[in-house]
């Protein structure tokens, strides 16, 4: 079944199976790693790519030497351990992830040990992506020039992994890229994800709006002694009523 995701200030993600208690058998080929703390340890199974955010992102992560710490938060903390899991896996494309925490024996010295299991599944990959522009006042040719320009830098291509990061930051490269060329207003219209949790593939939708491309206006100089105003004039290298270009004013800049 494919399920669509609304995406449009940031991902909304979607459900993966919970397996609360034991890991899940499949865990067992995940690498195992164990993280010392100064009032319990972690063990983490799950892929490599996820330990460091299991760790630095989890509440057990967190406190495990926190000197705030209090001995009997740490349940709640082994059972948010499993929300904050698949919250992590699915921004990682592991959408059919399934997550189990528990506290296992007391290690050395009666600390607690906690342990982590993600059984990740396959990552999702992204399919197709969609990317339409539309403006005020540019003809078809202009639109179409401008959609290819932000292809060109689009992070997320057919086949590589559909992370949330780079989503979410494919959406303001595009329109940082419009807004470079003139078009100042430029907005992200609407954007869905939509991801095939069971296929472990995404396509991506975008529009963008470019609305009015604007043009240089005056330029003032001020605070001259030793130069003409026509020095300065002559290498802006554009004049009023020219489209803006931010290309144009960094040259400027660097003369």
């Amino acid at each position: 079944m494919r399920l669509a995701v609304a995406l449009l200030a940031c991902a909304l993600l979607l459900p993966v199976g919970v397996a609360r208690g034991q890991p899940p058998d499949a865990q067992a080929a995940a690498p195992t790693t164990a993280f010392a703390g100064r009032h319990y340890a972690i063990v983490v199974d799950a892929p490599a790519q996820l330990h460091d955010a299991l760790v630095g992102r989890t509440l057990l992560g967190r406190w495990r030497d926190d000197p705030d710490y209090d001995p009997e938060q740490l349940p709640l903390f082994v059972e948010r351990a499993v929300d904050e899991g698949m919250a992590i896996a699915r921004a990682a494309g592991f959408f059919g992830a399934r997550v189990a925490a528990s506290r296992l024996a007391d290690g050395d010295g009666g600390r607690p040990v906690v342990r982590i299991a993600v059984d990740a599944g396959v990552r999702a990959r992204v399919v197709e992506r969609i990317v339409s522009v539309d403006g005020d006042d540019d003809s078809a040719l202009a639109r179409a020039e401008l959609r290819r320009e932000v292809l060109e830098r689009w992070p997320l291509e057919p086949g590589e992994p559909f992370l949330t990061e780079i989503w979410e930051q494919a959406k303001r490269q595009a329109v940082d890229q419009l807004q470079q060329r003139g078009y100042l207003r430029a907005r992200l219209a609407g954007s869905r994800a939509e991801v095939d949790a069971q296929a472990a593939t995404a396509r991506l939708l975008v529009a963008l709006d470019t609305g009015p491309r604007l043009a240089y206006g005056t330029l003032e100089v001020r605070g001259l002694r030793r130069y003409d105003r026509r020095v300065v004039e002559n290498l802006a290298g554009f004049s009023p009523g020219q489209p803006y270009a931010y290309d144009a004013l960094l040259r400027f800049q660097a003369r």
